[in-house]
């Protein structure tokens, strides 16, 4: 009798070892499903901010196109109106009569650069605005003006 009982004792206390075995594992498995369901959520979170970046910056996208001799366009190539539009540069700009009020997406304003001895860099910088009463925090991009 007392041999059966150490007998059915010592199954029970490897059946509790295997249970706990069992436990631990599947709680680890748990966990690590916890882990990576956060990994895959930043992932998703920083996928839609860069998508909302990105989208956010070809809303207004300004080019400089050459068209004779000092004379050049700013076009906006974006997908959006830009409004209270500034434009300025250390290099010299005639015609420019900035600010602008609104400027629709695709169209375009001249201007004349005049490139003088004393004058460094040849970048024109832009600001504006999305909001037609300019409430908003100014937008910037500097656009290159080619020699």
């Amino acid at each position: 009798m007392a041999v059966t009982a150490l007998i059915i004792s010592i199954l029970a206390l490897i059946v509790a070892g295997v249970s706990a075995y069992a436990s631990v594992r599947s709680s680890n498995a748990a966990r690590r499903s916890a882990d990576n369901s956060a990994i895959s959520a930043n992932a998703a979170a920083n996928a839609d901010r860069r998508a909302e970046a990105e989208a956010d910056a070809n809303r207004v996208r300004w080019r400089a196109q050459h068209q004779r001799g000092s004379a050049w366009l700013l076009i906006n190539e974006g997908t959006e109106s830009a409004y209270g539009v500034e434009f300025s540069s250390s290099l010299a700009l005639a015609g420019n009569e900035s600010p602008y009020a609104k400027i629709v997406r695709g169209d375009a304003k001249s201007f004349v650069v005049m490139r003088m001895d004393q004058t460094t860099g040849d970048t024109i910088e832009i600001t504006w605005h999305m909001t037609s009463d300019c409430s908003d925090p100014p937008r910037g991009q500097i656009v290159t003006i080619p020699h």
